[in-house]
C-alpha cells in the first residue's frame, strides 16, 4: 500500500476521522421521517387535555385594585429643600414586593376572615366554598364512592381542625384556607396592586376580595414604622455583601494581571490563525508530494525485484538514460530474434548479441537504482519537512488555543468587577438618602377599584390548555422521536453502508407500488437504470454476466429488485435471464407461472450419455463433454467425421486428452518441430521409438527429455488441440462410441494444456432442454429460469457438475444472468454465491440492522465471492435526503 493509501486509510479510521458534523438539516431529517409519530404524541395530548378541560369545575375569579403612591422623600441637604424628589427603582420593586407579601399574610387574611365571618357554621352551609367542598369530599370518601387519594386526606385534617379548633390557635384554620383562594399581583407599568380571589362561588369572590384590601388598609398603618426599619436592616444586610463582592472581584482582577503580564490582547490572535492556516497548507502539500514520489520508488523497486526492468514507463520517470537504454534494448532483442531465424545459440553473432543484451539489462538496472536512490533521499527530505511543519502547527495551535483562554479570563474578570461597581453605588446611595429621610416619607396606599361579580370562569380557559398541549405535544413527540431515532441502529441512509459496510452503493431504490406489465414508474427506473449502469461500468475490466443477488435475511425486497432490475436491462436491449434460485421458498417462479417444471427437475432428470449415437447439428461433441462432467464418469470417447477420426479421454467428468488419431504426417507435432529445426532427426526418432513404448504422446515425452521448451511445447499443443476442436464442431455430421472405464492420465498434458479446453463449443441439444424450460415474461428479451418444486436440501443439488453446466450454457445464451438466491444465513446462499462473477447485497432501508449487513459481507468474503457493492432497497422518499 503506497504512502497516499497509508494516509487516506488512516483518514477513514483513525483518529482523524471524527464523527461527522450534524447539521441542522438532519434533525429536520429526523422529524420527517417520524412526523406520524409526532401528530399521533399531539392528537393524544389534545384529546386527553380536552377531556380533562371538559370535566372540570368552573372557578370564578374577581379582582379588587389598590394604588401604591409614591413614598415622598426630601431631597439630600446639599439640594433645594423645596424641590427635587427621587426614587430607585430597585427600592421600588422591593416596595410592591412587599404589599404583596403583607396582602397575603395571616395577620391581614385573619382580619378578613372575621369580617367575612367565616366561621360561622350557618353561613358557611349557605356558600359553596372551598370548606364545602371538603365537607363533600370527606362524605364520598365515606360512602365509598371514591378513592381516597392523599389530598383528602389533607383537606379532612383540615375540616377536623375547623371542627374542633386548639383555644391557643392565634389564626382559626379558614385563614390558612383562605391564603391559598387569594392571588396578589402588581400591574406592570403602574403602581397598582390587583387583590385576586378565586372560588367556586361568585358571590363569595366578590365580597373577599374587597373585604382584604380593606383589612390590609387597616393593617398597613399600624406596621408602616415596622416596615420601615425592615427595609433599613435589610439594606444595610445587602451593601456590606456587595461590598465585601466587590472587594474580592478587584482583587482577583489584579492578581490576574499581575500574574498574566497582560495589558493588551488585541492583534496577537488574528496573527497566530493567519500563521496556523500557512502552516496546514504547507503540511498538506509536502504529504502530497511525499506521497507521489514514495509511489513511484515503489513502482520502480517492484520492476528492479521482479527483473521485469523491460517494462519501464517513462510516465514513471523521466530519464532520458532510462528512455534511450530501453530503445537499445528491445533493438538488441529484435536482433536476436532475427539471427535466431539463422544461426543457433553458440554462434559467435548469437553469442555477441546475447552479451549485448546481457550488458544492457546490467546498465538499465544500475540506472534504476539510482533512480531509486535519488527518490528516496527526496522522500526522506520530504518527510523531515512534514514533521517540522506538523511541529510548528502544532506548538501556533497552543499558542493560540492559550491566548483564547487568557482573553476570555481577562473579560470575565474585568466585567465582573464594572458590574459589582455599578451595584455598590447603587445601594450605597439609596441607604445614605433613607437614612437622611427616615421618619418623613409616607407612602398613598388607597383602595381605587372595588371587585365586581364575576359572570365568566377563568378556569378552565380551554384555549389556552388546548394550546398548551399542542405544545407540550410537540415537545414530547420530538423527544420521543429523537429518541427512537437514537434507539434505532438499522441502515437508512447511503452514509450507513459506507460507515458500517464500507462498500459502495450501487443504487439507492424507493418504495414503489408492485411492477404491472414489465412497465418501470419513472421513481423507480432511474435508480434501476443507474444500477444498471454501475453494473455495466463494473464489467468493463472484467466479465461480469452471472450476478447473485441476496440479502442478509429475508423480506429485503431482493425478488422485487431482481424483477425490475431484469426489466432495466431487458428493455436496454440485452438478453436476461432471471433464475429462481432460492430453492426452499421460489418466489419469481410463483410471480411469472404455474409451471411445476424448473431446476430442480431438470438437475434430478439429468440425460445420460448413450454408448453409440450420431453427430449432427442437434447432438454435438459439446453436449458429449457437458453430459460426462456432469455424470463424471471416466472413459473413452470415439467420435468419426468423414476420414477422420478423433479420440478424447475422460477422468471423472474432465477432459483429459484430445487427439487427431489420423491426422496427416505432414501436421503431426513431430514433423512440425522438426521443419521448423526445434529438433533433432535423432532426438524426435528417440521421442517416438519412447512414445511407443511407454503408450505415451510424443508431446509429454518431448517435455520430460527436456528437447522443446515449454512455452514453445505449449504454443503448438495449443494449435493442434484448437484444429481438433474446430473439426469436432464442425456441420459435419459423424457418429461417436463411448466406452466407460478408467484411463491412463498423461500428467504432463493434462496439468499443462488441457484445462482451458473443458466445456467448449455449443451444445445444442442441451441448449434446446433449457430453452424448454425457460419461460417468457410480458417484457422482451426477459425470461424465467424457474427453479421448479421446493426442496428441503438443496445444497447437493446445487453443489452438482449439473448445476454449473447449467449456468455455464446459460451464460453462452444470455448476455445477463440474474440470480435471486436466498438469504445468506441460508446454508445454499454461499455455495450459489461462487458460481457467479459478482455478488449485490439487498439491504432493507430502516430494517436491516448492521450486525446482519456486517455478518452477510463476511459470509460472501469467506465463500470467496466478489461483492460488487450494495443496494439500499425500499427508501421511502419523503424521508430520504436523496430525493
Amino acid at each position: 500500500m503506497s504512502r497516499s493509501q497509508d494516509f487516506n486509510q488512516f483518514s477513514r479510521n483513525g483518529k482523524m476521522n471524527e464523527e461527522q458534523e450534524i447539521h441542522l438539516l438532519d434533525y429536520l431529517e429526523v422529524l420527517k421521517r417520524r412526523r406520524w409519530l409526532v401528530v399521533a404524541t399531539v392528537v393524544c395530548f389534545l384529546a386527553t387535555v380536552g377531556i380533562g378541560t371538559f370535566l372540570v369545575q368552573p372557578i370564578y375569579q374577581a379582582s379588587a385594585r389598590i394604588k401604591v403612591g409614591k413614598e415622598q422623600k426630601l431631597a439630600p441637604p446639599t439640594f433645594n429643600p423645596g424641590g427635587g424628589y427621587w426614587e430607585s427603582d430597585y427600592s421600588e420593586s422591593l416596595a410592591f414586593k412587599t404589599h404583596s407579601m403583607m396582602i397575603k399574610s395571616l395577620p391581614v387574611l385573619a382580619r378578613s376572615a372575621k369580617a367575612l365571618t367565616l366561621d360561622d357554621p350557618k353561613k358557611q352551609e349557605k356558600k359553596p366554598t372551598v370548606k364545602n367542598n371538603i365537607r363533600e369530599n370527606l362524605e364520598k370518601i365515606k360512602s365509598g364512592l371514591l378513592y381516597p387519594f392523599p389530598f383528602f386526606s389533607f383537606s379532612a385534617e383540615k375540616s377536623e381542625a375547623k371542627a374542633n379548633p386548639q383555644k391557643d390557635d392565634p389564626y382559626p384554620v379558614w385563614v390558612g384556607i383562605l391564603q391559598g383562594e387569594v392571588e396578589v399581583v402588581p400591574i406592570r407599568d403602574t403602581r397598582l396592586i390587583e387583590v385576586n380571589v378565586v372560588d367556586p362561588d361568585p358571590v363569595f369572590c366578590r365580597d373577599a376580595a374587597n373585604t382584604i384590601c380593606k383589612s390590609y388598609l387597616q393593617y398597613l398603618s399600624e406596621s408602616r414604622l415596622d416596615s420601615f426599619r425592615n427595609y433599613l436592616s435589610f439594606f444595610s444586610d445587602e451593601i456590606a455583601k456587595m461590598k465585601k463582592r466587590l472587594q474580592e472581584s478587584e482583587q482577583n482582577f489584579y492578581d490576574f494581571k499581575q500574574k498574566e503580564g497582560i495589558f493588551s490582547l488585541e492583534g496577537k490572535k488574528d496573527i497566530s490563525a493567519k500563521d496556523i492556516g500557512s502552516l496546514s497548507g504547507d503540511l498538506l502539500t509536502t504529504k502530497v508530494e511525499a506521497s507521489g514520489l514514495e509511489e513511484k520508488a515503489r513502482e520502480l523497486e517492484r520492476m528492479l525485484r521482479g527483473g521485469n526492468t523491460e517494462e519501464f514507463s517513462p510516465a514513471i520517470l523521466d530519464n532520458k538514460i532510462l528512455f534511450d537504454l530501453r530503445a537499445d534494448l528491445i533493438k538488441a532483442t529484435i536482433e536476436r530474434e532475427e539471427l535466431k531465424k539463422t544461426y543457433k545459440e553458440k554462434h559467435p553473432s548469437m553469442v555477441e548479441n546475447n552479451a549485448k543484451i546481457r550488458e544492457l539489462k546490467e546498465s538499465f538496472r544500475r540506472e534504476i537504482a539510482k533512480a531509486i536512490a535519488a527518490l528516496r533521499q527526496q522522500i526522506s527530505m520530504l518527510w523531515g519537512k512534514e514533521t517540522r511543519l506538523a511541529s510548528q502547527m502544532k506548538d501556533k495551535e497552543n499558542e493560540n488555543l492559550a491566548l483564547s483562554g487568557k482573553e476570555l479570563r481577562y473579560a470575565m474578570l474585568e466585567r465582573e468587577v464594572t458590574t459589582n461597581k455599578e451595584l455598590y453605588q447603587a445601594l450605597l446611595t439609596n441607604f445614605k438618602e433613607m437614612e437622611v429621610l427616615k421618619g418623613i416619607g409616607q407612602e398613598d396606599v388607597r383602595l381605587v377599584e372595588e371587585a365586581q361579580l364575576p359572570l365568566v370562569p377563568i378556569k378552565p380557559r380551554p384555549t389556552m390548555n388546548m394550546f398548551l398541549a399542542l405544545i407540550v405535544g410537540l415537545s414530547v413527540g420530538i423527544g420521543l422521536s429523537f429518541f427512537l431515532e437514537y434507539m434505532d441502529r438499522s441502515i437508512k441512509e447511503e452514509k450507513d453502508v459506507d460507515r458500517y459496510l464500507q462498500l459502495p452503493t450501487l443504487s439507492l431504490v424507493p418504495k414503489e407500488e408492485p411492477i404491472a406489465k414489465g412497465e418501470l414508474s419513472g421513481e423507480l427506473a432511474e435508480p434501476l437504470r443507474a444500477l444498471a449502469t454501475n453494473l455495466r461500468f463494473q464489467s468493463l475490466g472484467k466479465p461480469l454476466k452471472t450476478i447473485f443477488i441476496t440479502g442478509p435475511v429475508g423480506n429485503v425486497g431482493k425478488t422485487t429488485l431482481v424483477k425490475a432490475l431484469g426489466s432495466m436491462l431487458a428493455q436496454s436491449g440485452f438478453r436476461v435471464a432471471i433464475v429462481d434460485a432460492d430453492f426452499k421458498k421460489p418466489s419469481l417462479t410463483n410471480v411469472f407461472t404455474q409451471k411445476n417444471r424448473g431446476i430442480t427437475e431438470f438437475l434430478r432428470e439429468f440425460p445420460s450419455l448413450e454408448n453409440k449415437g450420431i453427430l449432427n447439428n442437434a447432438f454435438s461433441f459439446g453436449d458429449i463433454q457437458r453430459i460426462i462432467f456432469t455424470r463424471g464418469k471416466s472413459g473413452k470417447v470415439k467420435i468419426v467425421k468423414g476420414n477422420k477420426d478423433f479420440l478424447a479421454l475422460f477422468d471423472r467428468g474432465n477432459m483429459v486428452d484430445l487427439c487427431w488419431e489420423n491426422r496427416p504426417p505432414e501436421k503431426r507435432l513431430g514433423q512440425i518441430l522438426l521443419r521448423t529445426k526445434a529438433i533433432e532427426k535423432e532426438s524426435l526418432d528417440d521421442a517416438l521409438d519412447l512414445a511407443k513404448s511407454a503408450n505415451r504422446r510424443v508431446g509429454s515425452v518431448l517435455l520430460s527429455m527436456g528437447s522443446v521448451s515449454p512455452e514453445r511445447m505449449e504454443n503448438l499443443l495449443t494449435l493442434h488441440l484448437s484444429e481438433t476442436l474446430n473439426l469436432l464442431f464442425s456441420p459435419e455430421e459423424g457418429f461417436y462410441e463411448f466406452t466407460e472405464g478408467e484411463i491412463k492420465k498423461d500428467g504432463l498434458v493434462v496439468e499443462s494444456f488441457m484445462d482451458k479446453f473443458q466445456l467448449q463449443g455449443n451444445a445444442p441439444w442441451l441448449e434446446k432442454k433449457i430453452s424448454g424450460l425457460l419461460v417468457d415474461t410480458e417484457t422482451v428479451n426477459l425470461f424465467l429460469l424457474p427453479s421448479g418444486p421446493p426442496l428441503h436440501n438443496p445444497l447437493p443439488l446445487i453443489s452438482s457438475r449439473g448445476f454449473e453446466v447449467l449456468l455455464s450454457m446459460c451464460r453462452d445464451i444470455f448476455d445477463y444472468i440474474l440470480l435471486d438466491g436466498p438469504p445468506l444465513f441460508m446454508a445454499d446462499a454461499p455455495v450459489l454465491s461462487q458460481y457467479s462473477d459478482g455478488s449485490i447485497l439487498v439491504v432493507k432501508a430502516g430494517v436491516t440492522k448492521p450486525e446482519e449487513a456486517k455478518k452477510a459481507v463476511e459470509i460472501l468474503k469467506a465463500a470467496g465471492a466478489p461483492i460488487m457493492g450494495v443496494v439500499l432497497n425500499e427508501v421511502d422518499r419523503k424521508k430520504s435526503k436523496y430525493w
